[in-house]
């Protein structure tokens, strides 16, 4: 896997509309965050400084691997490096990535997950 540290920019996948980034154009320019459209899952993102983002490219097919136990290993993956940290953050049932405060009225997302499948190998990943 590749593991990087993004300068503050905004992905939005092939589910994302322009109306899922809320920040108005001129506090982004004001934060230098870009807003890139990316061909992967899901919605926007947020990535930046101190945020861990790992592509785990993996060809699939040829591991034997099928795609929702390997989204489900990632999600897993993420949890136990929140709990690392004493953070307790886990998978929500409906919603990609890791969630914290699942018992409370406001769950909130730690850890974002988009990925693209082409040809069997993976591409994108995790953002935690």
């Amino acid at each position: 896997p590749l593991l990087v540290e993004h300068a503050p920019v905004l992905t939005v996948g092939r589910r994302g509309r322009d109306e899922h980034v809320i920040a108005p154009p001129d506090a982004r320019a004001r934060r230098g965050i870009a807003v890139i459209r990316v061909e992967r899952g899901g919605e926007v993102t947020y990535h930046g400084p101190g945020q861990l983002v790992a592509y785990p490219i993996v060809r699939l097919r040829d591991r034997g691997v099928l795609l929702r136990p390997f989204v489900r290993a990632l999600e897993l993956s993420m949890g136990d490096v929140a709990h690392r940290y004493g953070v307790s953050a886990e998978p929500r049932p409906g919603y990609p990535g890791v969630w914290v405060g699942l018992d409370g009225p406001a769950p909130r997302k730690l850890g974002a997950l988009g990925l693209r499948v082409e040809r069997g190998a993976t591409y994108h990943g995790i953002a935690l």
